[in-house]
């Protein structure tokens, strides 16, 4: 049977919030330390809260944007087609009064929100924070074995329905993947990967193939520390929406034969030059390095 690595089978049951690597998993934190975590998570969603701009701004900016956008292509289109500044100025005065007010409000909207955030960031409690989030995530990774030396990685997750057996992703909203921040490293050729509540393993023997897949995998956020249009990421042409979704394309889906079952291991593009140098798995094409 087909089972996708993090992600969730909702041919049978759309309610189904198991995911299938679970079978693999060979350890996990105890309840206690669940506990902990969740109230970490808990005060970082409120900490969210105080950063994120309010749901009215970013309506407002979204409108702005798009108003904006539409009158400066207009301008473009009649201009192209032989229209003066004049005879456009006459025919649509409203136009050049509502172009620099758009303009400036959405501007105005996008500094307001990063100084915002600045101020937030500049405080005690952002700081407190950091050192609770820093000292969980270091007693997980000592709990699980984890080098020091590790590789964070982005890992793609998805629900999925299984028709005629292929993998068929079913999209929530606007997103079908998520891209999961994993430690992922290899210990007697073994592939391990932790997130902070569990350490999966998967025996490099079992590895079947690789398989590109040259379509678009619309994520909800970029998690790394650099920005998607610098090196190294700026050579894969990441393309961020408005909503600060990122356009990923291709990606790659890594197949482990285990048991009765064959594991897919969906790998963005992103990442998929250090998957290959970190397990010796034989694969090439214009990505790899």
């Amino acid at each position: 049977m087909k089972k996708v690595m993090f992600s969730i089978n909702v041919t049978d049951d759309k309610k189904n919030i198991q995911t299938d690597e679970i079978p693999l998993i060979t350890k996990r934190l105890e309840q206690w330390q669940k506990d902990e975590l969740e109230r970490v998570r808990e005060n970082a969603e409120e900490f969210k809260q105080k950063v994120s701009m309010p749901m009215a701004f970013n309506i407002v900016k979204i409108i702005l944007s798009i108003l904006t956008l539409i009158i400066v292509v207009s301008l473009i289109s009649s201009f192209s087609n032989g229209t003066t500044f004049k005879e456009a100025y006459e025919n649509a005065p409203v136009v050049f009064y509502l172009l620099p007010v758009s303009a400036l409000g959405w501007v105005g909207i996008i500094l307001y929100g990063k100084k915002r955030e600045k101020a937030v960031l500049k405080t005690d409690e952002t700081e407190k924070m950091e050192r609770l989030v820093n000292e969980t995530v270091k007693r997980s990774r000592e709990e699980f074995g984890i080098p020091e030396d590790v590789l964070e990685m982005d890992i793609l997750a998805f629900k999925y329905k299984l028709k005629d057996d292929e993998i068929k992703v079913v999209s929530t909203g606007m997103i079908s993947f998520v891209n999961l921040s994993m430690d992922v490293f290899v210990n007697e050729n073994k592939l391990l990967m932790a997130n902070i509540e569990q350490l999966v393993e998967v025996d490099l023997n079992d590895f079947v193939s690789i398989v590109r897949i040259d379509k678009i995998a619309l994520i909800p956020q970029w998690n790394k520390n650099i920005p998607n249009n610098e090196e190294p990421y700026k050579k894969f042409k990441l393309k961020v929406n408005q909503f600060q979704q990122v356009f990923v394309k291709p990606y790659y889906i890594v197949k482990f034969n285990i048991g009765d079952d064959e594991y897919n291991l969906y790998v963005p593009v992103y990442e998929i030059s250090r998957f290959i140098k970190l397990t010796g798995i034989d694969y090439n094409d214009e990505f790899i390095e």
